[in-house]
């Protein structure tokens, strides 16, 4: 049994562990090698995280737009607390949106929680529907109205 190379046109001694030769197998590696590193990309031109941030893991984590997004549902929300008791300056228009709850005003007509759908990259009508059903609260306000709300 002949232990020549089997890459076509080159007639030179195998490597005792491979169907091919030396040079010939350096080149494949370095051909794997660069194969191995390409990964998706995002639009933007970053790399796709292995976990799949965004729609269907074809965006990158800054542009999979979860800050946005949830800026966009306080904004369609009004954009500060809907407590007219809020002991937050400008009922916290002026602060970051990181401080706003969603809070469903009936649990029971909740199909899914705001925040989830902020994550999965569900659809801004689909959202909108979902948005209708709630009330924008500060986390103080939302605290204070779970807690008033609950039976001890």
């Amino acid at each position: 049994m002949s232990n020549l190379c089997q890459t076509p046109g080159c007639n030179k001694q195998a490597c005792h562990h491979r169907k091919c030769c030396k040079t010939c197998c350096n080149k494949r590696t370095a051909r794997n090698r660069t194969k191995a590193k390409e990964r998706p990309r995002c639009p933007c031109g970053k790399p796709v995280l292995s976990h799949g941030y965004g729609y269907y893991g074809k965006l990158c984590r800054s542009c999979s737009g979860r800050g946005s997004n949830k800026a966009k549902a306080v904004a369609y929300l009004g954009g500060s607390c809907s407590n007219p008791n809020c002991p937050l300056p400008n009922k916290g228009r002026d602060l970051s949106v990181s401080i706003f709850d969603f809070h469903h005003r009936n649990p029971a007509e909740k199909a899914f929680g705001i925040t989830n759908m902020l994550r999965n990259q569900i659809t801004w009508e689909r959202l909108c529907v979902e948005l209708d059903k709630c009330d924008l609260l500060c986390a103080i306000c939302h605290r204070l109205h779970h807690l008033t709300e609950t039976p001890e």
